[in-house]
């Protein structure tokens, strides 16, 4: 049975960018203290990351474009 950090960890699969950003600032004060929550499922989660830093670089963009 999955811990709670391993289910909020699961969240950064989300589709949804908003729910992968909350669960990203809620999982980054362990990021430090426990990092191998993220070196799960052939490193799917840190894939999901980038993702994330991905959808910002777009909506940045668009928004500047406007």
């Amino acid at each position: 049975m999955p811990t709670e950090l391993e289910e909020l960890v699961e969240f950064l699969h989300h589709g949804n960018t908003q729910i992968r950003q909350i669960a990203t600032e809620n999982l980054v004060p362990y990021s430090k203290v426990q990092p191998k929550i993220f070196v799960t499922k052939e490193l799917v989660p840190v894939k999901d990351l980038k993702l994330l830093v991905r959808d910002y670089t777009v909506g940045g963009n668009s928004t500047l474009e406007s």
